[in-house]
Formats: C-alpha cells, sequence, structure tokens
C-alpha cells in the first residue's frame, strides 16, 4: 500500500508538473472529427458533417453501427447521419475517438486497457438503458459520461511506463500497476475532457465518479455513476474495489434513481456480451 500511495504521488507530481508548464502531451481530437462536431454544435445539416465523417474511415463505421444499432442499417453515411439525432451522432464520434485513448503496444498494459475499455463500453450501455427506461431525455449524455468516466487511465499507465524508461528500472508487478493508475488518474481524464471540449456532465463523473450529485438526482451524470458501481457488481472491472462502499452506492442509487430491480437484474445478466459485441464492432 505504502508502494502504490508513494508511486501514485509522484506520478500525479509529474502531471500537475507538465499540466503547469503546458508541456502534458495529451491525444488530439482527429481533424475531421473536430470539425464534424464543430459543425453539430453550430446545428450543422447531415450534408454539413458527412464530408468530414467520410475522410475518416474509422468515424465513418462508427456512426453507420450507431445508426444500424437503432433498426435497419443505413445505405449511406448521409442516410446514416440524418437518422440519429445530434446527441447520439456526437456520441457516435467521441466514441470512435475514445476508442484510441484505451490501445496500448506495450504487452503489460495492453490487455489490461482492453478490459478498462470494456468495463466502459458496458457502463456507457447500462447507463444509457437505465437513463431512457426512467424516462430522462439525456440518456445519450448518461453513455457518454459512463464511456469516458476512466478515460484518464490509460493515460496514467502510459506516463507510469514513462517513468520507468526514465528510471530504468520496473517501478511496480503487474499486479500494482493498476492501483497505482487508479489513484492517479483522475487529473489526465480533467484535462483530456478540457482539450476535447468534453460535456460538463462527463466531466462531473470524471471528477467523482462515487458520489452522487444530490441536487441533481436524475442526472445524467448520476446515471452514469450508479452504472458504474452495478457494472463492477455484475463483474465487468478491472482491478479490486471496496464491495460494501459498492453496495451502499447501488443502495442509495436505486432509490434516488427509483432504478426497476427487474430491468436492472436484466441488463447486467448479458452486459459482459453486450459490451463484447460493441467492443468487437
Amino acid at each position: 500500500m505504502a508502494l502504490v500511495e508513494d508511486l501514485s504521488e509522484r506520478l500525479q507530481g509529474i502531471v500537475q508538473a507538465r499540466l503547469n508548464n503546458d508541456a502534458l502531451v495529451l491525444p488530439s481530437l482527429p481533424g475531421p472529427a473536430a470539425r464534424a462536431l464543430e459543425a453539430l454544435d453550430q446545428g450543422g445539416e447531415p450534408r454539413e458533417v458527412v464530408p468530414h465523417l467520410s475522410r475518416c474511415p474509422l468515424l465513418a463505421v462508427q456512426v453507420l453501427q450507431a445508426a444500424a444499432a437503432g433498426g435497419e442499417a443505413p445505405s449511406s453515411l448521409q442516410e446514416a447521419v440524418a437518422a440519429l439525432a445530434p446527441q447520439r451522432l456526437k456520441g457516435a464520434v467521441v466514441a470512435a475517438c475514445a476508442h484510441g485513448v484505451f490501445e496500448s503496444r506495450d504487452p503489460r498494459i495492453a490487455r489490461s486497457c482492453q478490459r478498462l475499455w470494456q468495463h466502459s463500453i458496458g457502463v456507457a450501455l447500462l447507463a444509457r438503458d437505465l437513463a431512457a427506461l426512467s424516462g430522462s431525455p439525456d440518456a445519450e449524455l448518461a453513455f457518454l459520461a459512463g464511456l469516458l468516466h476512466d478515460v484518464g487511465k490509460p493515460l496514467a499507465a502510459s506516463l507510469l511506463l514513462e517513468a520507468e524508461r526514465m528510471s530504468q528500472r520496473r517501478l511496480v508487478d503487474s499486479d500494482t500497476w493498476l492501483e497505482v493508475v487508479k489513484a492517479s488518474h483522475q487529473s489526465l481524464g480533467l484535462a483530456l475532457a478540457e482539450r476535447w471540449g468534453l460535456p460538463a456532465e462527463v466531466v462531473e463523473v470524471i471528477m467523482d465518479v462515487t458520489e452522487f450529485d444530490v441536487t441533481q438526482r436524475s442526472s445524467p451524470a448520476n446515471f452514469a455513476r450508479f452504472a458504474n458501481a452495478a457494472a463492477k457488481q455484475a463483474g465487468l472491472y478491472e482491478g479490486s474495489y471496496d464491495a460494501e462502499d459498492n453496495d451502499a452506492l447501488l443502495m442509495i442509487g436505486r432509490s434516488m434513481l427509483d432504478i426497476d430491480d427487474a430491468a436492472l437484474e436484466r441488463l447486467c445478466a448479458n452486459l459482459e456480451d453486450r459490451s463484447s459485441e460493441e467492443k468487437a464492432a
């Protein structure tokens, strides 16, 4: 535990120093994605967004898949864009970009990053479903908040590997590095959220995923927080967590969000399979 705390403090110190010196290297949104999101924020018509998406095959595929998930597969990218609500379209674009953050060529963290991404997908799907079942108009924001709540973890993992290379020795074993990452990822996630211009609801969850906002009971952020706890209980999580604290969060969330237990059980029963299918798509 002392080693984890010491390395976490050191890692956070590195992050803060680089933030202060404007030297922290963060992934940028690809040009086509940034321009597509800008057009959407300005109320752009589908014909204005399509050229940007078509310049990036990954973005185009993500949007086509999002449209197909709602029913009949679209015959063109323009048809897919027209079929999606603006918030759903934004979510598809950001999801395509976020996936790259969770990829690593380093074998030590590649598997864990893949598992982190699968957990994030599961939380996102569950948050959207529960918000929609509760009649929330912000189900897509709940999805995005769930998807990106851990976005700082792969960035922290990369910085930890960089610190090891600089010291020319392995600082932690494979069982410990995730605990260090978990304790130090928040500032990196917030920095990326600012760089990408992510919605306030996403920033809220990155900032605190373990405490509900009682002033906005049915907020997208609260649905994402509840979904994160439910995914952990369902076994879709990488790392350890306090089961008693998690159970308490679920108990409070059930009451605050008026969660139907039968619906929750049904959604969690196949959550890992659903997240695997979405991850492979």
